[in-house]
């Protein structure tokens, strides 16, 4: 049996052959058992087609593609929605954590730097920058780091589910990467609100005068 081509389905197990073939090779004469056929999407034309069906005895049951896709949406993938939107919500809480974190414990190696710079005339819009600027390049050094790892992980995990019976299509659209940037950004300069408000209150006098 040559294979003429390979049909890329992602539920089930399915085959096509050659209808007169098949039927040489089960023994059986134009034997069929489903159709398969493509109807007018409009309410009326299926409404019609529906009740036509109804009038003939030989058929002994219908399946709508269409039906069984909307009950793979609501069963399956609203479910699943929900359970990535709760690790992406756990996500984000970590990555602010860890670059608020980070931010204070830089701060406050640093506050005989901080205070230096206030003595020499820096305000504290100005000392407050320099830790926002640091923090934009390790986050964007991170996420640029972190995004190709994300999509192998996420890519591999895809894989290990995948089966014969079901296999989950792995698609990443641009809005996902943008908009990954974007939050990094955003994270990043809420978790500097807090460092910005210690500076601005700040006693540089009194932190010059504690010994190191």
């Amino acid at each position: 049996m040559r294979v003429a081509a390979i049909n890329d389905s992602y539920l089930g197990l399915v085959a096509y052959a050659d209808f007169s073939w098949l039927n040489h090779l089960v023994g059986e004469n134009d034997a069929v058992t489903s159709v398969q056929l493509q109807v007018d999407p409009r309410p009326g034309a299926t409404d019609t087609f529906y009740r036509s069906l109804k009038d003939l005895p030989a058929v002994q049951g219908v399946a709508a593609i269409r039906s069984q896709k909307d009950q793979l949406m609501e069963v399956f993938v609203e479910q699943m929605l929900v359970s990535i939107v709760i690790v992406i919500v756990f996500a984000a809480v970590i990555f602010f954590g860890s670059i608020l974190n980070s931010s204070l414990i830089s701060l406050e190696e640093r506050k005989q730097q901080v205070a230096t710079f206030r003595v020499l005339g820096y305000s504290a819009h100005d000392v407050g920058m320099i830790f926002l600027r640091e923090s934009l390049v390790v986050n964007l050094l991170g996420t640029l780091l972190g995004l190709p790892l994300g999509y192998l992980a996420a890519l591999k995990i895809g894989e290990l589910y995948s089966s014969e019976l079901f296999r989950m299509p792995f698609v990443i659209g641009a809005a996902s990467w943008w908009s990954t940037g974007i939050l990094a950004i955003l994270f990043a300069l809420v978790a500097h609100l807090p460092v910005q408000r210690i500076i601005n209150r700040l006693n540089w006098v009194e932190t010059l005068n504690i010994k190191e």
